[in-house]
């Protein structure tokens, strides 16, 4: 079974963000949204900040993303 997000169970429902980097060919990086989700919209401007790997990462670095 697939069990990855179990350690998030507690959060659920969290918001994904699919962000495209500006100045990068169209790459864009996947990340979990910190903070409220108030005034959320697509093209919204995100700042993204990497999260030291921990148990509910399963001891990987993460990326969250907050709203500009």
């Amino acid at each position: 079974a697939f069990d990855r997000t179990s350690a998030r169970s507690d959060q659920v429902p969290y918001v994904v963000v699919l962000a495209e980097i500006a100045g990068a060919g169209g790459a864009r990086v996947l990340g979990v949204l910190g903070g409220s989700d108030e005034g959320l919209a697509c093209g919204r401007p995100v700042i993204g900040h990497i999260l030291a790997p921990g148990p509910r990462s399963l001891g990987y670095p993460s990326l969250e993303w907050r709203l500009a």
